[in-house]
């Protein structure tokens, strides 16, 4: 069952190919995986804006606008900070 997988396939595929570089693929895989944990926060930040929006007013609203912001801009450089250098390992590792 899993030799059909096609996932477990291409991922054994590269694990076989990449003698010598296997410490960088791990590193690649988990600085992916983390950012896409990241991107995946990204709209609980917005839909939490959202509900503020609609919850509440004034100062209150003010405040937890601008927290919420900071958050949107934190998780896209959070993610930048993830994503790039996952890339340039990849394409180091690959070529």
């Amino acid at each position: 069952m899993l030799r059909s997988n096609v996932f477990v396939h291409l991922v054994s595929t590269m694990w076989r190919h990449s003698r010598g570089h296997r410490r960088g693929v791990i590193v690649y895989l988990v600085l992916s995986v983390l950012a896409i944990g990241v991107q995946l926060l990204t709209p609980l930040v917005m839909a939490e804006l959202m509900n503020n929006l609609q919850r509440l007013s004034g100062s209150a609203l003010a405040v937890e606008t601008k927290r919420l912001l900071l958050q949107y801009v934190a998780l896209g450089f959070l993610f930048w900070f993830l994503h790039g250098p996952s890339r340039v390992l990849e394409v180091g590792i690959a070529f």
